[in-house]
């Protein structure tokens, strides 16, 4: 029983590891953890065949699932999350922006603005969109 439990407590800590990367592998891992833990409990063996349930299981997973997982997750035509819907957005100039210094209002909030170095400075008023994020610091281009 205690072979089970051990395998349990990795496949919590798998888990929980998971949540900081969130590229499921490491769930996979977990699934394949749970699996030796069911199988130390059932026959009583913590070590060997726990541990080739582990590899089959977890190989099965990263293989078969995980793809099928991360397709879905980065599938086309999913919103845009945090500063990524920024790109593309539109900008308004409202202090003249150059690659030092200026600001334009995107999305109804007030940011730095810059262009790339070699750009005629943009004045204000003028249309623009956003080309990245940096930071708090949107860089921006002639609409």
């Amino acid at each position: 029983m205690r072979g089970a439990l051990i395998w349990v407590g990795a496949a919590l800590l798998l888990a929980g590891a998971e949540l900081l990367g969130a590229e499921f592998f490491l769930l996979m891992l977990a699934v394949g953890a749970l699996a030796a833990g069911f199988t130390a409990a059932v026959t009583g063996d913590a070590i060997l065949l726990p541990a080739i349930v582990f590899l089959v299981v977890s190989i099965a997973m990263i293989t078969l699932v995980r793809p099928m997982l991360v397709r879905k997750m980065l599938a086309p035509g999913q919103p845009k999350l945090g500063i990524d819907r920024l790109i593309g957005a539109h900008a308004l100039v409202l202090e003249e922006v150059t690659s030092g210094h200026g600001l334009a209002k995107v999305g109804g909030d007030t940011w730095t603005a810059r262009i790339p170095d070699g750009i005629p400075p943009l004045p204000p008023g003028t249309e623009a969109r956003v080309r990245e994020v940096r930071g708090a610091t949107v860089y921006i281009e002639r609409a």
